[in-house]
């Protein structure tokens, strides 16, 4: 009897329905324990009689066994594992133990979800996945990837889980309610029709609503009233009263089977053995319905069972048990032995941690991070030297880091102390300051990789330059002038091999720090040779800083490149957090050459993998993009509320590069909004020594633009000059074409005219579509201005055709408008086919229209075949093509091919 439970049984079915109709989705159940979350997954699986459905139970014991979760839901489909793509299928089976190998978490969890829809082509899938609490997190993380995926695959998965607020956050989850008085009423009539009132009302009070409390144990719940327990505590001391009832010789086995992380009644009898017992001891706890005995394995009737035994027992029995598990197990169990002999040590011992320190490795090449860093942990107790238990801790850190576990590897590197290594103080302050990255904090990053760097310094020079790299890029996003002369002047003194990758590190750590000096022209050195060298690198990071020295100094079409090969790279390696950062700066580089939609896609693209990996720092930075292309598409609301996201995480974590790109984006909307005074205020600050270096030149357009519409030219008479030097120091195309433009609107009218047209000769030479409709316009609006109509016509047509191309109609409408007062109206242009894609389809239509087959892009894009394939119908039909060759004829080619 399910009572009180319509709204959960509404949402159940409906994504029952959505599998059915093909789709996909995933839903939590959130509640206490005991509150009915099995029972539900019950109706689940009774109305999923059309389905292929697969279930696994979270069990504590089990939790720290990488992928004992994963193992148990898809062992029996792992055939399927044939259809996958070769590294999928082989990260699955290196996971799961069944092959040898290397993987990653991030390729697991695609493998998972590919696995899931392979085999729904046959039937619709149902996952229900009970207890998700106790999933270890390898397998915890593999599912949760493949849910958020789930689009068009006809899988469903209904996680149950209680006491883990975090856990799926971003899914769509239901709380699973205490039933109401009068339901609890009706279930314990119906279960205990014996009672009378008074004992219900003892039950009824004890019981606050939970359904299993109502079921179990109306007669001794009722002794528990008036008690500070939760309804749960209540239900295990409950259970506790039923196992002091069983014969002693039953209680100690179902310690050991408490103790064991599988219920393999065999390895549970040869325990029992040891210790003297008999394995048909369990058969009164069997008859009382504490266990259930079948096919060979013994389980408990509810997991609270479990803990009920376990934690009762005093330590010293839960040692002699897990002593005598492990001495059951062979050599191919190496890694359980491990585990369960220091569930049994008393003290430090060097050998039980090395043998577990080993387990760790075995654990990590199966992508077993988790529980790799448990076991480290674990290693680490049990070091009797501090410099073996801070080095074990220190790498448990590491190892929960790449699990995406941050605030456990933080509490690990707060454990590791005292170290008397330089090279083990080194790598925890590097560790520090990536998380410290991670978690959008620039500031604190700079200072501990910078002292990372200078602890390698005299004995470690090459890895000391690798770290100061880091620092210095960390110190760029914080506008750290400080410590980027600090790392450079550290630097210059280092000696070691000149690489060509340590020639390039220098001469970026070198650019930077001079960019904030006031004589900043002393930068376009060591920056174009940055962007030369570029050729000999290949590692994502360093292409995506080659393509940063690129465009700082205006070389906007090197920039890109370099970006698209840094995006390009991170995904060939599946290495997320540099995949990340290379679609921001890639998105970055699109919007400068004008590309909005190619911009948006891979900024969308970045942002939802940022707050995936909780990187709230990259995060606002893509929010700010964003912010600034919603301006030029006049999606004004959206605009206002993505610089708001970013500025409410830029500020107060010292991001002053995204507090830069932010301010711009509000600014360009100012304008668009026809207040240019406002726009002026916003952006005079960044154009000052105490403004971000990157933005100090990149903002000029718009001042002088903003400063001239507001009828204050004068405001943007300096930082046009500083932006005129710049120029002239690395005559990059775009910003040389730009300042031309600059130079026109602030002249004088009979000389604005040949600043233009050598404005427009330029642009001509570097082919940014958007930058060249800007001069359109501007130079229409003079001409107009000027009474020269027909002239203006010309120049006018072209920025409106130019705007509408690229998909920024607040500034097509604003030179219709000026066409319109010359006494021409233009011809409406039918809408983009392009602009009617969504970001993921566009993303998708350019990896497709690039001869990339579904497997392919599904692999890049984190995503299933089948998600690609209804995707690309909803593109085909969209653009009225039949074929994926049809897409390299469409109004694509803008965003496709390489700019110039």
């Amino acid at each position: 009897m399910l009572l009180g439970r319509r709204a959960e049984f509404d949402a159940i079915d409906g994504l029952l329905d959505d599998v059915r109709a093909g789709h996909g989705g995933a839903l939590v159940l959130r509640g206490e324990a005991g509150v009915g979350k099995s029972s539900l997954l019950g109706y689940a699986r009774d109305h999923a009689a059309d389905m292929r459905v697969l279930k696994v139970l979270g069990i504590e014991s089990e939790s720290e066994l990488p992928f004992a979760a994963l193992h148990q839901l898809l062992l029996p489909c792992l055939k399927s594992t044939e259809q996958l793509p070769t590294a999928q299928a082989g990260a699955i089976r290196a996971a799961l133990g069944i092959s040898d190998g290397h993987s990653d978490r991030f390729l697991v969890g695609l493998g998972t979800l590919g696995l899931l829809s392979e085999i729904a082509s046959e039937k619709p899938v149902l996952c229900l996945v009970d207890d998700s609490q106790w999933l270890d997190r390898e397998s915890a993380g593999a599912l949760l990837f493949a849910a958020r995926r789930l689009v068009a695959e006809g899988v469903g998965i209904l996680f149950a889980t209680r006491d883990s607020p975090d856990f799926g956050s971003d899914l769509s989850s239901i709380w699973i309610a205490p039933l109401s008085e009068s339901d609890a009423r009706v279930l314990l009539a119906d279960r205990h029709p014996g009672l009378d009132s008074a004992a219900q009302d003892r039950v009824i009070e004890t019981a606050a609503g939970n359904p299993l409390a109502l079921i179990e144990f109306p007669a001794r719940l009722g002794t528990f009233a008036g008690s500070p327990d939760s309804a749960a505590s209540a239900i295990e001391r409950a259970y506790l009263h039923r196992l002091s009832d069983l014969p002693p010789q039953t209680r100690k086995v179902l310690l050991i089977a408490a103790g064991a992380e599988t219920g393999e009644l065999a390895w549970i009898a040869r325990a029992a053995a040891l210790l003297g017992l008999e394995i048909n001891a369990v058969a009164p706890a069997e008859e009382a319905e504490v266990i259930t005995v079948d096919a060979g394995t013994l389980r408990f009737r509810h997991p609270l069972i479990r803990s009920a035994v376990y934690t009762s027992a005093p330590s010293s029995e839960r040692r002699r048990v897990h002593e005598a598990l492990a001495t059951t197990l062979d050599d191919e169990q190496e890694d359980r032995r491990a585990w369960h002999r220091a569930a049994a040590a008393l003290g430090p011992d060097e050998n039980l941690a090395a043998e577990l320190e080993r387990a760790a490795v075995r654990a990590s090449r199966r992508t077993g991070l988790g529980a790799a860093s448990v076991a480290l942990e674990r290693a680490a107790s049990l070091s009797p030297r501090e410099d073996a238990r801070a080095r074990r801790l220190v790498a448990a850190a590491e190892a929960a880091w790449q699990a995406g576990d941050v605030r456990r590897s933080q509490e690990l590197l707060g454990q590791a102390h005292p170290l008397d290594d330089p090279l083990l103080r080194a790598e925890r302050a590097r560790l520090q300051g990536v998380i410290s990255a991670q978690a959008g904090r620039p500031g604190d990053a700079t200072l501990l990789l910078t002292d990372a760097a200078s602890e390698l310094a005299a004995i470690f020079p090459q890895r000391s330059l690798q770290l100061a790299a880091l620092a210095a890029e960390t110190a760029w996003f914080a506008g750290d002038s400080t410590n980027l002369s600090r790392l450079a002047d550290m630097v210059m003194s280092l000696e070691g091999e000149g690489t060509e990758e340590s020639r390039f590190e220098l001469a970026y750590i070198e650019g930077l720090s001079a960019l904030f000096r006031p004589e900043a022209h002393h930068a376009f050195g060591p920056l174009s040779e940055a962007t030369g060298s570029s050729s000999a690198i290949s590692e994502s990071r360093m292409l995506s800083w080659a393509g940063d020295c690129a465009d700082l100094i205006g070389d906007a079409v090197r920039a890109y490149e370099l970006h698209a090969q840094a995006v390009a790279r991170a995904r060939e390696e599946r290495a997320i957090g540099d995949l990340v950062h290379g679609l921001y700066v890639l998105a970055r580089s699109e919007l400068e050459l004008g590309r909005l939609s190619a911009a948006t896609a891979d900024a969308t693209e970045g942002l939802q993998l940022g707050r995936e990996m909780h990187e709230p720092g990259v995060a606002a930075h893509l929010a700010a993009v964003l912010a600034r292309i919603s301006a030029l598409r006049g999606e004004l609301e959206a605009s206002r509320v993505l610089a708001a996201e970013a500025l409410e995480q830029a500020i107060p974590n010292g991001l002053s590069l995204a507090t830069s790109e932010a301010s711009l984006g509000l600014a360009e909307l100012d304008l668009a909004l026809g207040n240019p005074a406002d726009a002026l205020e916003r952006l005079e600050p960044l154009t000052t020594l105490s403004g971000h270096p990157a933005y100090r030149v990149k903002v000029v357009p718009t001042i002088v633009e903003a400063a001239v519409r507001a009828g204050q030219p004068a405001r943007a008479t300096e930082p046009f000059a500083a932006a005129a030097a710049w120029a002239e120091h690395t005559k990059g195309p775009k910003l040389v074409a730009q300042v031309a433009r600059c130079r026109a609107l602030l002249a004088r009218p009979q000389s604005a005219e040949g600043d233009f047209e050598e404005a427009l000769r330029l642009h001509a030479e570097c082919r940014i579509p958007l930058d060249l409709a800007r001069t359109e316009l501007s130079y229409g609006e003079f001409l107009r201005r000027a009474k020269r109509r027909r002239e203006a016509r010309t120049h006018l047509r072209m920025a409106v055709e130019l705007f509408e191309a690229v998909g920024a109609p607040v500034l097509a409408n604003r030179a219709a408008a000026e066409l319109r007062a010359t006494g021409e109206t233009a011809r409406r242009r039918d809408p983009s086919t392009r602009e009617d894609l969504t970001p993921q389809e566009l993303q998708i239509a350019r990896l497709v229209a690039g001869g990339a087959s579904n497997r392919d892009v599904a692999a890049q894009l984190f995503l299933s075949p089948k998600t690609i394939e209804y995707h690309l119908r909803k593109v085909f039909q969209k653009l009225g093509i039949a074929a994926r060759t049809d897409l390299s004829r469409i109004e694509l080619e803008e965003d496709l091919a390489a700019p110039g």
